[in-house]
């Protein structure tokens, strides 16, 4: 407690070279070309452990340092990425000892002075956060594009937005819309919809820790991803094409698909607001038999009423879900060609 130490590594250069190496063998056969990209910006170090370039992750990492680690990478022939963020603003634990070295970072873009409790200042660091946004797109891009670097130069392209997974751990940066554009209809909705997400998170916290669900006279505690704080995700789905109405004659679902991950119940509630859906997440997170998985994980899901069960490692449904929007692409493509007599 207290006492900051430098850490070397984290893991040895020998250790990843040995999996990255083994990455490339492994896909060698099923594709022309892979490309492994590090979260370090360490050229040398990420070169000796075998991976192929680089793509930033931290927004604490400014985009003034951008064309530096650009110039490093091209030398030896590295493609890079670098992250749209809208900067960082970390919140700090409760409840620790004040010796305690776990702090948070500054706030960045960095805003001298700045005061939460002051209305003008929580404007400043808004414009500020705006700002960076239109900062790290349009820096990304030109370091990208232009002809003088090694990623332009090899054709290869990534833009990619950091968002993390908790809002304490610096920003949620996530599509919304004004809070005049939604309907009072629409309103009511999100507000019973976070009352309801509130009430099965509870209700899941209190089988998990009442040692209610048993088996065989044994307490089981279950995997139990909480929801705590993200309520607000239920209303990303209230215009998508979704419910009843979109549950076609034959059974058949013909609305939008989501593919929520650990704490998006909310989103999953939003998708089918119905008694159904919350037996459905019991159900799944103590393991138990029945919809949707039969116990076989721990995940919700629901696919007959457009929600994709997630699988692990994280991140993994967003290829899913994109394999699934070019796959009913086509085949929306190929009916309506079909239609007009283009295909024979």
């Amino acid at each position: 407690m207290g006492r900051l130490e430098g850490v070397e590594d984290y893991v040895p250069v020998s250790a990843w070279r040995r999996v990255t190496d083994q990455v490339h063998r492994a896909l060698a056969g099923e594709f022309d070309h892979v490309t492994l990209l590090s979260e370090s910006w360490d050229v040398r170090r990420v070169q000796a452990a075998g991976f192929d370039g680089f793509a930033t992750y931290d927004p604490a990492f400014e985009p003034d340092a951008w064309l530096n680690a650009a110039l490093l990478a091209t030398r030896v022939g590295m493609p890079f990425s670098f992250s749209v963020n809208p900067g960082l603003d970390e919140i700090g634990r409760r409840g620790l000892p004040p010796e305690s070295c776990l702090f948070p970072r500054p706030f960045v873009p960095a805003a001298p002075g700045l005061e939460w409790s002051d209305p003008v200042d929580r404007e400043r660091a808004h414009a500020l956060s705006a700002q960076r946004i239109v900062e790290s797109l349009e820096g990304s891009l030109l370091l990208q594009t232009h002809p003088w670097f090694a990623t332009s130069q090899q054709g290869f392209f990534l833009v990619f937005i950091t968002s993390f997974n908790e809002w304490h751990e610096g920003h949620q940066f996530e599509p919304m819309k004004d809070a005049d554009a939604l309907t009072a209809e629409e309103r009511r909705e999100i507000l019973r919809g976070m009352i309801l997400t509130r009430a099965v998170d509870n209700r899941l916290k209190q089988f998990f820790v009442s040692s209610e669900i048993r088996y065989k006279d044994v307490p089981f505690q279950g995997k139990g991803f909480r929801s705590l704080g993200q309520e607000a995700i239920y209303a990303a789905a209230v215009r998508l094409r979704r419910g009843p109405s979109y549950k076609g004659g034959d059974g058949r679902w013909q609305g939008d698909v989501i593919a929520p991950l650990i704490r998006d119940l909310g989103a999953a509630l939003a998708m089918r607001p119905e008694p159904a859906t919350i037996r459905m997440a019991l159900n799944a997170q103590m393991a138990k038999a029945g919809p949707p998985l039969d116990g076989k994980d721990l995940n919700i899901g629901d696919f007959a009423w457009g929600i994709l069960p997630p699988t692990a490692p994280l991140g993994i449904a967003t290829l899913t879900i994109a394999g699934l929007a070019m796959a009913l692409s086509s085949v929306t493509v190929v009916a309506n060609s079909l239609k007009r007599g283009r295909l024979r």
